[in-house]
């Protein structure tokens, strides 16, 4: 089951090659989601947020919760627009747990659809004015890539644990 903007589900359906056949078997789905619609799939609530990534892709970070616990997954995006800060408010939102695109880690992002720590940092800052986050959320870094320009994990660990942020690793699990 693939989810993603109604951009994304053309792009699939035009270039993945036998995308048709295994649609027609039942082996893959492919749903268009709305930003600011609420989806109930499987035992969670699912809404999109509009991302800022590639302008022409409708690009979607999420928003997720089973009732109990609420997590944003904010990747491939830059900075939070304005509209989403207001919506999170306006809907009462105050997340669990908190992962950000940090694609460029410790080196500063010189575009807007992406993320270095520092805009990590500013953003935690910004969900804990606004109450969206508390001392309990868990941030996490994520989404690194050659962008960092070679910073190791050894390296960054450090830096992320003194902002109060987990930095993730391939395996890494987090309960919240």
């Amino acid at each position: 089951h693939i989810y993603g903007s109604a951009t994304v589900k053309e792009v699939l359906e035009k270039n993945v090659a036998k995308m048709e056949d295994m649609k027609k078997e039942g082996r893959v789905t492919l749903d268009a989601l709305t930003a600011y619609e609420r989806y109930e799939i499987g035992r969670y609530t699912v809404i999109p947020l509009p991302g800022r990534h590639d302008p022409t892709a409708g690009t979607l970070m999420y928003l997720i919760s089973d009732g109990e616990k609420t997590m944003l997954y904010g990747h491939d995006t830059g900075l939070l627009f304005d509209e989403v800060y207001e919506f999170l408010v306006k809907e009462g939102v105050r997340f669990d747990f908190v992962s950000l695109d940090c694609t460029n880690a410790l080196t500063p992002a010189v575009w807007p659809h992406h993320m270095d720590f520092a805009q990590n940092v500013q953003t935690k800052k910004k969900m804990l004015e606004l109450g969206l986050a508390d001392e309990k959320t868990i941030f996490c870094a994520h989404h690194f890539s050659h962008n960092g320009k070679g910073v190791l994990y050894h390296e960054f660990s450090p830096v992320a644990e003194k902002e109060g942020f987990l930095m993730s690793y391939g395996g890494m699990t987090v309960e919240f």
